[in-house]
Order: structure tokens, then sequence, then C-alpha cells
């Protein structure tokens, strides 16, 4: 046993758990769900905007511009819920990240 082995035994027995949950809903499976594509395309522009903006533009804009556009996604936009839960995942990754772990992420673009 090396550094490595607990791991590859996790790896293998979740891909062995994956192919049983395949096969048994697909047994028992009568027809797909529709695909959300406008869900999987705002979700995904939004990780990948975020992934962009973070180093140029700091945590605050990223986080908010990951927030609303991820809320794009649903059929009604309540913009004043989004705002709130933007700013509270905002203050939860200033004190998480940047205080208690105190990993250099820039706040703000005019930060450092």
């Amino acid at each position: 046993m090396g550094p490595g082995y607990l791991p590859r035994v996790l790896g293998y027995f979740l891909g062995a758990l994956g192919v049983l949950i395949i096969a048994f809903s697909a047994k028992t499976a009568t027809d797909f769900p529709k695909i959300n594509v406008r869900a999987l395309v705002c979700i995904t522009a939004g990780i990948v905007v975020f992934a962009f903006l973070m180093n140029p533009a700091g945590l605050f804009i990223s986080t908010i511009t990951l927030v609303f556009l991820c809320g794009l996604s649903e059929k009604k936009f309540k913009p004043v819920r989004l705002a709130l839960l933007s700013l509270a995942l905002c203050l939860m990754s200033y004190l998480i990240f940047i205080l208690g772990l105190n990993m250099p992420i820039r706040l703000f673009p005019w930060s450092f």
C-alpha cells in the first residue's frame, strides 16, 4: 500500500456504484426528461465569466456577476433576491477565504 491506495480504491468503488446506478435506472426509466438548455447555458456562462473575472475584477464583482448570470436561468428573474444572495456570498467568501484562510485574493479591482 502506498500513498495513492485509498483514493484509487475509493475511485474504483465509486465507479462501480455509478455503473450500478446507471444499470438500475436504465432498467426502470420510461423516457428521459427534457434538458433545460437555458439553465445549462446560463450556469455554464456564469462559471466561465467568474473564472475570467476573478483575477482582474476581484472577488466582489465576479461573485455578483456569477449570481446574476446564474439567476437568468430561472423563468422569473428576481433581482432583489439575487442581490441579497450575492451580497451574502461575497461576505461569506471574504470571511472564509480572505480572513479565515488568509488567501491572497483580490477583493476589489483597486485592492492590492
